[in-house]
């Protein structure tokens, strides 16, 4: 994959970052590609469209929503995708996996038990 988009420098290809790392580019990125099960999760905290590069996924939800999209490793399904969805980003209108309140509602259980 790195041969695709070596040449464009607002593409950024890594290895596995650190967690602020990863959390710092949720907020700036517009697509992110992965392999990571929990990046498709979290990167619907983030509004960021994904490309699953997989042939199935368990995150079914955010693929359901259009949020993600499976693609296949291949330079041409892989780059096409790409376009299409920097020229049409999905519209991220709820989090399948939650809306980030967890804690606030356990500290609230907790203050009334």
């Amino acid at each position: 994959m790195s041969g695709v988009f070596e040449n464009y420098p607002t593409i950024l290809i890594s290895a596995p970052l650190s967690l602020s790392e990863m959390y710092r580019l949720y907020t700036t990125s517009k697509l992110i590609i992965t392999d990571s099960g929990g990046i498709q999760e979290e990167a619907c905290s983030f509004s960021v469209p994904v490309l699953v590069i997989r042939d199935a996924t368990e995150r079914k939800e955010s693929i359901a929503l259009g949020y993600s999209f499976l693609t296949q490793n291949v330079n041409e399904d892989l780059i096409r995708k790409f376009n299409e969805v920097l020229n049409a980003p999905p519209i991220f209108t709820h989090n399948p996996y939650g809306e980030g309140n967890s804690a606030k509602k356990i500290v609230a259980y907790l203050n009334n038990n």
